[in-house]
Protein backbone atom coordinates (compact mmCIF):
# COMPACT_ATOMS: atom_id res chain seq x y z
CA UNK A 1 0.00 0.00 0.00
CA UNK A 2 2.60 2.85 1.11
CA UNK A 3 5.17 1.31 -1.81
CA UNK A 4 2.02 2.00 -4.31
CA UNK A 5 1.27 5.43 -2.79
CA UNK A 6 5.29 6.47 -2.69
CA UNK A 7 5.50 5.47 -6.65
CA UNK A 8 2.60 7.52 -7.19
CA UNK A 9 4.07 10.40 -5.68
CA UNK A 10 7.06 9.97 -7.25
CA UNK A 11 6.03 9.28 -10.40
CA UNK A 12 3.79 12.69 -10.61
CA UNK A 13 6.44 14.91 -8.77
CA UNK A 14 3.48 15.43 -6.25
CA UNK A 15 6.40 15.86 -3.24
CA UNK A 16 9.32 18.14 -3.92
CA UNK A 17 12.40 17.61 -2.13
CA UNK A 18 11.36 20.93 0.39
CA UNK A 19 7.95 18.98 1.02
CA UNK A 20 9.70 15.95 2.30
CA UNK A 21 11.70 17.76 4.10
CA UNK A 22 9.04 19.30 5.88
CA UNK A 23 7.13 16.37 6.36
CA UNK A 24 10.24 15.03 8.02
CA UNK A 25 10.68 18.51 10.22
CA UNK A 26 7.06 18.11 11.23
CA UNK A 27 7.42 14.36 12.28
CA UNK A 28 10.45 14.80 14.55
CA UNK A 29 8.62 17.63 16.49
CA UNK A 30 6.33 15.04 18.01
CA UNK A 31 8.92 12.08 17.20
CA UNK A 32 12.58 13.25 17.80
CA UNK A 33 14.18 9.35 17.43
CA UNK A 34 13.18 7.91 14.23
CA UNK A 35 15.32 4.78 13.86
CA UNK A 36 14.83 2.80 10.48
CA UNK A 37 16.36 -0.60 11.07
CA UNK A 38 17.20 -3.57 8.80
CA UNK A 39 16.79 -6.48 11.75
CA UNK A 40 17.83 -9.18 9.16
CA UNK A 41 21.30 -7.50 8.29
CA UNK A 42 21.50 -6.07 11.64
CA UNK A 43 21.57 -2.48 10.38
CA UNK A 44 20.30 0.55 11.18
CA UNK A 45 19.97 4.60 10.04
CA UNK A 46 18.97 6.92 13.02
CA UNK A 47 17.53 10.91 12.46
CA UNK A 48 17.19 12.61 15.89
CA UNK A 49 16.95 15.74 17.46
CA UNK A 50 20.54 15.64 19.50
CA UNK A 51 18.77 17.00 22.68
CA UNK A 52 16.47 14.60 22.96
CA UNK A 53 18.55 11.56 24.43
CA UNK A 54 21.55 12.13 26.79
CA UNK A 55 23.51 9.65 24.55
CA UNK A 56 24.78 10.34 21.47
CA UNK A 57 23.47 7.77 18.68
CA UNK A 58 25.55 7.51 15.79
CA UNK A 59 23.34 8.28 12.21
CA UNK A 60 24.14 4.11 10.79
CA UNK A 61 25.27 1.39 12.53
CA UNK A 62 24.97 -1.93 13.67
CA UNK A 63 21.38 -2.43 15.72
CA UNK A 64 22.52 -4.64 18.47
CA UNK A 65 25.57 -2.20 19.23
CA UNK A 66 23.15 0.92 19.37
CA UNK A 67 20.87 -1.24 21.89
CA UNK A 68 23.68 -2.00 23.88
CA UNK A 69 25.35 1.13 24.39
CA UNK A 70 21.94 2.86 24.96
CA UNK A 71 20.94 0.79 27.73
CA UNK A 72 23.64 2.51 30.22
CA UNK A 73 20.86 5.25 30.27
CA UNK A 74 18.24 3.44 31.10
CA UNK A 75 17.39 3.67 35.09
CA UNK A 76 18.59 0.65 36.79
CA UNK A 77 14.93 -0.39 37.42
CA UNK A 78 14.36 -1.03 33.56
CA UNK A 79 17.46 -1.62 32.00
CA UNK A 80 16.10 -5.51 31.45
CA UNK A 81 12.90 -4.53 29.75
CA UNK A 82 14.48 -2.47 28.04
CA UNK A 83 17.13 -5.05 27.10
CA UNK A 84 14.35 -7.59 26.06
CA UNK A 85 12.14 -4.90 24.16
CA UNK A 86 15.12 -4.16 22.20
CA UNK A 87 16.35 -7.45 21.51
CA UNK A 88 16.98 -8.12 17.76
CA UNK A 89 16.05 -11.69 18.24
CA UNK A 90 13.16 -11.06 20.82
CA UNK A 91 12.02 -8.46 17.63
CA UNK A 92 12.09 -10.74 14.77
CA UNK A 93 9.89 -13.40 16.96
CA UNK A 94 7.64 -10.87 17.70
CA UNK A 95 7.08 -9.88 14.21
CA UNK A 96 7.55 -13.14 12.49
CA UNK A 97 4.38 -14.11 14.92
CA UNK A 98 2.23 -11.56 12.79
CA UNK A 99 2.39 -8.63 15.28
CA UNK A 100 2.60 -5.27 13.17
CA UNK A 101 3.97 -3.53 16.10
CA UNK A 102 5.27 -3.32 19.53
CA UNK A 103 5.63 -0.23 22.23
CA UNK A 104 6.68 0.25 25.21
CA UNK A 105 7.53 3.15 27.44
CA UNK A 106 11.02 3.49 28.97
CA UNK A 107 12.74 5.34 31.83
CA UNK A 108 15.71 6.54 30.58
CA UNK A 109 17.75 9.53 31.49
CA UNK A 110 17.44 13.17 29.98
CA UNK A 111 20.25 15.09 27.94
CA UNK A 112 21.72 18.23 29.70
CA UNK A 113 20.44 16.91 33.29
CA UNK A 114 20.91 14.10 35.82
CA UNK A 115 17.62 13.22 35.83
CA UNK A 116 15.19 10.53 33.57
CA UNK A 117 12.16 11.17 31.49
CA UNK A 118 9.85 8.47 30.74
CA UNK A 119 10.04 7.64 26.59
CA UNK A 120 7.61 5.83 24.20
CA UNK A 121 9.29 3.48 21.40
CA UNK A 122 6.83 2.20 19.00
CA UNK A 123 8.47 0.13 16.88
CA UNK A 124 6.36 -1.37 13.15
CA UNK A 125 7.17 -3.57 10.86
CA UNK A 126 7.23 -2.18 7.30
CA UNK A 127 6.55 -4.62 4.88
CA UNK A 128 10.10 -5.80 3.27
CA UNK A 129 9.41 -7.53 -0.67
CA UNK A 130 12.87 -9.11 0.34
CA UNK A 131 11.34 -10.86 3.23
CA UNK A 132 13.46 -8.84 5.69
CA UNK A 133 12.28 -8.04 8.91
CA UNK A 134 12.19 -3.78 8.56
CA UNK A 135 10.70 -1.58 11.23
CA UNK A 136 10.75 2.10 11.95
CA UNK A 137 10.71 3.24 15.53
CA UNK A 138 9.33 5.76 16.58
CA UNK A 139 10.35 7.69 20.02
CA UNK A 140 8.90 10.39 21.70
CA UNK A 141 9.32 11.81 25.80
CA UNK A 142 5.93 11.26 27.58
CA UNK A 143 6.01 14.46 29.65
CA UNK A 144 2.76 14.45 31.45
CA UNK A 145 3.95 10.75 33.25
CA UNK A 146 5.71 11.14 35.79
CA UNK A 147 4.39 8.29 37.94
CA UNK A 148 4.17 5.32 35.38
CA UNK A 149 5.93 2.03 35.67
CA UNK A 150 7.75 0.75 32.44
CA UNK A 151 6.00 -1.30 30.77
CA UNK A 152 5.59 -3.35 26.93
CA UNK A 153 2.50 -4.10 24.98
Amino acid sequence: MYKELISEWSSKSILTAADKLSMLVTVMEVYPLIVLSNLSTNEYVAIRNKAFLHTEIPATGKFDEMIDDGVADVHKNYQELFSEFFDRNNLIKEFSSGKKEVYAEIYQKKNGSNGYHWISSHAIRLNDSSGDYIMICLNRELPDKVDRKASRK
